[in-house]
């Protein structure tokens, strides 16, 4: 296992203190596809006090050392060290009731999720692999750590991350784990909305969000409010389309396909709906403004193109084409949409009033109007810009105001 320089000294201070000590969980199974582990945590026998006895010298966060954690920083990275733990009763179907320390590492690792999550590595003992996991990440499996129900029924999450995990590494679900996602699906109503949002913007982003679209929309729509099983199905054929990563985007799709499909406001509905996963108030706002413009067709000339932009920046525009082709199949009306985007955005136009080369307190010390007035008429010389019957510049913008001003003088 390629292991970063930092990580070095922890393990080897643990054993020289006379400690086991184990990289494990996700570091270990994306070293073993060949991937870069976004972050990497250390399970050992050392006790909370023993690691605090034996990090006395290094920087060290108390994370949660009542459930055993505790992280310390080496060479400005910090790393999170848990003792080996058995979990209690799990009341809330989320949480365990209690956690006890252990020194045997196979019932640490009999307490995680999928197989593929419960490896350990040691460079000095080498992998601990209890459950199979090695041999199904070979065969691209997502199988749960003993009974898939037990599991399921000590956290209901597990259900998401386990359609998330397959969703990410392209992964089959093991037909026993995949019985248990569909008989202990209620358990997913009793999860946060902001935990599902996590895991469901993860897997809409999969390189495999095809298959889990396709074979469980039933499960994905438990866990939205307005978006029904058939879109989510409609969306396994269309998502690959989408830019990459991009989740509010494929949310948006997704709200798009729903608001046709029950006859709903499309902007509403994704409001409601991002509103429901409690989402940043950046994201609905997004999520509201690709939905909308999705449904209406490509621009059909500059002066539409130009009012597509003041709505949308850049990147939200390519990610307008993008859903409008996801939706409507036309390369060709896509192709000629971003030709002439590309050809119309290289003028680099004034599409928003704040590009206005003319403000606010010029309109009213021209025509001497107040209030609601003013963006009424800054929206007018926006329009008269775009229809290219005024330049953008100052003399032609304070021109066309002090005409307005006389023609109402004269009414």
């Amino acid at each position: 296992m390629n292991i970063p320089s930092y990580i070095i000294p922890i393990i080897r201070r643990l054993e020289e203190c006379g400690f086991e000590a184990y990289l494990v969980g996700g570091c270990v199974r994306d070293d073993a596809m060949g991937r870069l582990p976004n972050d990497y945590d250390i399970t050992t026998n050392a006790l909370p006090g023993d690691m605090l006895r034996v990090f006395a010298d290094h920087r060290v966060i108390e994370t949660g050392l009542k459930h055993g954690t505790l992280t310390v920083m080496s060479e400005g990275e910090p790393l999170e060290i848990t003792t080996y733990r058995i979990d209690g009763e799990y009341t809330d179907n989320r949480h365990p009731d209690s956690v006890s320390f252990t020194d045997d590492i196979t019932l640490d690792l009999s307490r995680r999720d999928f197989t593929v999550n419960a490896m350990a590595y040691s460079p000095t003992l080498g992998l601990m692999d209890p459950f199979g996991g090695m041999k199904h990440l070979k065969e691209r499996r997502i199988v749960c750590v003993g009974s898939p129900t037990a599991r399921f029924n000590e956290d209901g999450l597990r259900i998401l991350r386990a359609l998330r995990f397959a969703s990410v590494l392209d992964f089959t679900i093991d037909p026993a784990t995949s019985h248990a996602v569909r008989s202990e699906c209620h358990l997913l109503r009793g999860i946060s909305k902001e935990r599902i949002f996590v895991e469901l913007t993860k897997l809409l982003c999969g390189v495999g969000a095809k298959g889990i679209l396709r074979d469980y929309p039933d499960i994905l729509a438990i866990c939205a409010d307005g978006v029904t099983a058939k879109a989510f199905a409609s969306c396994a054929d269309k998502v690959a389309k989408l830019p990459k990563g991009d989740y509010v985007s494929r949310l948006a799709l997704l709200c798009r396909i729903s608001a046709d499909e029950v006859s709903a406001d499309s902007g509403k509905l994704a409001v409601n709906y991002m509103n429901s996963l409690k989402s940043s108030a950046a994201d609905r706002k997004r999520c509201r403004t690709l939905t909308e413009a999705a449904a209406t067709d490509y621009p059909a000339d500059k002066f539409a193109v130009k009012r597509l932009m003041g709505r949308l920046d850049r990147d939200d525009v390519y990610a307008y084409a993008a859903i409008r082709l996801a939706l409507t199949g036309d390369f060709t009306a896509h192709g000629e949409f971003l030709k002439l985007y590309e050809s119309v955005a290289a003028t680099d136009p004034c599409v928003k009033i704040s590009s206005l080369r003319i403000t606010g307190n010029d309109v009213m010390e021209i025509t001497g109007v107040r209030g609601a007035e003013v963006g009424r008429l800054l929206g007018e010389l926006l329009d008269e810009v775009i229809d290219e019957k005024l330049t953008n510049s100052r003399g032609e913008l304070e021109a066309y105001l002090i005409k307005k001003r006389l023609g109402d003088g004269n009414k």
